[in-house]
């Protein structure tokens, strides 16, 4: 990904201060989580506690809140991500429908947000503050110098104790204010629901926000500031450091071990992303051997936010989890929007005979794993809702008797955007059985019409600070195709 010319100076002249002040032997301690116990030093499990999905209500109380249920991954990029991600809030905020019988917004029906580096600013001030999103995030945010203001406090003296551990505390300092310094417990408990994304720097694999990470660490999300979760989903390797939070080993009533030890028993050979995703879990029980866990750049493990969806089609735990909710007959609809700011690689480098510099070498290192990884979790997506779609068919023949065709499989116009499945509820009365319609709506700057306009973005460069002029342009073109997408379009025309 092109950084720009002073951008590359300024980090250039950070990371130099970095190394230097690096050697200093610093004794200061980075900020810590605190451990999630009763307040008397007992360890507890509380299923009702804390910031996650089960305790998030909907938007009319006395209603399902699922009956459509609307994800949004928000992905990485800088600046340029939270434009985009800022522009697709702000066409799901324009697009009313009727639902259940109320006039609504699919903004007010957004569910859960999954974001990642970038899409993590938008996502955590719209969780936050919501409406005021689109008063004064962008003055405050995406017009801002906010590598300028990054650069300025490196080479801070006074911020020279806090370079001996880690840049990324710097940053989450800085960020701060933009989120009115915060902690989780001021996370409204209504949707949608934020999913800040990191990667756990051992494992490769995704660490997020939410309380039901939390426990597994025998931590409390409620007490850790905001600014310091949306720093960590946005530590890109080499330029930022990993932020380090301490294991607690989860409380002795934690309930998924058992079924963790099941899936690592069971199913190397036939599932080999559920065993990595036990394995990985079972990794923090071993507090001795991990008392301390090292937070990265989201996009590492997934720079789409598309995961969380993907494993909770999969796994689903509890009440709220998308495979418990899809089959308990909850969902009529499930509208998934994959937001992905990703640009065009530079090819500058290759009319230089002169090697790439180290700014950039870094940039390249992680960013096109990065954007590799995007491609592929945009397929996995799909693929998941495939395959949930195969069992739901399955296990209609085996009850019913007959086959079930989905009626858009045949139709080219629809049949990348829509899919329908049954599925059999169990009930005193006997069996039933209810259609799920899923819409798959994939944005990029590939989408924006306009020849000399979709490539000027796609090549805004990966960083924070783009502009007033580049930040409206990134916003608008997300909106616009938003609502030009045919995807989106079809959802709109046939929502009940």
């Amino acid at each position: 990904m092109p950084l720009e010319p002073s951008a590359s100076r300024g980090l250039e002249l950070t990371l130099a201060v970095t190394l230097a002040v690096a050697g200093l032997g610093c004794a200061a301690s980075p900020p810590m989580n605190r451990p999630l116990d009763d307040g008397k030093g007992a360890f507890v499990y509380d299923p009702r506690h804390g910031y996650r999905m089960d305790t998030a209500a909907g938007p009319r109380p006395g209603e399902n809140p699922n009956s459509l249920f609307v994800g949004l991954a928000a992905s990485g990029g800088g600046t340029r991500a939270a434009a985009f991600t800022y522009g697709v809030l702000r066409g799901l905020r324009g697009t009313k429908v009727m639902h259940a019988g109320h006039p609504t917004t699919l903004l007010d029906e957004l569910d859960v947000i999954s974001s990642v580096s970038g899409g993590s600013f938008p996502a955590a001030y719209y969780g936050l503050f919501r409406e005021r999103l689109f008063d004064d995030f962008p003055s405050k945010f995406l017009y801002a110098d906010i590598e300028g203001q990054l650069v300025c406090s490196a080479v801070n003296p006074a911020n020279w104790p806090k370079l001996a551990y880690g840049r990324t505390d710097i940053a989450a300092d800085l960020y701060g204010p933009l989120f009115e310094n915060k902690t989780f417990a001021a996370l409204p408990r209504r949707r949608p629901f934020i999913v800040l994304n990191a990667t756990n720097m051992t494992l490769g694999a995704r660490f997020t926000f939410t309380q039901e990470q939390f426990d597994v660490i025998g931590s409390d999300l409620d007490s850790f500031p905001i600014a310091r979760g949306v720093a960590a989903s946005s530590a890109f390797p080499g330029l930022l450091t990993p932020m380090t939070l301490q294991n607690f080993g989860a409380p002795a009533a934690f309930p998924y071990w058992k079924e963790d030890e099941k899936a690592v028993a069971d199913d190397r050979d036939r599932n080999l992303e559920r065993y990595r995703r036990a394995a990985d879990e079972l990794t923090y029980r071993a507090r001795d051997q991990h008392p301390y866990i090292h937070l990265m750049d989201g996009g590492l493990a997934d720079n789409l936010g598309a995961r969380h969806f993907i494993d909770s089609i999969q796994r689903g735990r509890g009440s709220s989890g998308l495979l418990t909710l899809l089959q308990k007959g909850e969902v009529d609809t499930l509208v998934l929007v994959l937001a992905n700011a990703n640009n065009a690689y530079s090819m500058t480098n290759d009319l230089k005979v002169r090697a790439p510099g180290l700014v950039d070498v870094l940039m390249a290192t992680g960013s096109i794993a990065m954007d590799n990884y995007t491609a592929e979790s945009a397929m996995r997506v799909e693929t998941t809702l495939r395959s949930f779609q195969r069992e739901m068919m399955a296990i209609y023949r085996e009850q019913t008797g007959d086959a079930y065709e989905d009626p858009g499989a045949k139709d080219a116009a629809v049949a990348d955007c829509r899919l329908r499945f049954p599925v059999t509820l169990s009930g005193a009365g006997g069996a039933k059985t209810k259609i799920v319609t899923v819409y798959l709506v994939s944005l990029s700057f590939l989408d924006v019409p306009d020849r000399t306009l979709r490539e000027k973005l796609l090549a805004v460069s990966t960083s924070f600070s783009i502009g007033k002029e580049v930040a409206d342009e990134v916003a608008g073109a997300s909106e616009a195709a938003l609502k030009a997408n045919p995807c989106f379009r079809d959802l709109i025309a046939h929502l009940p």
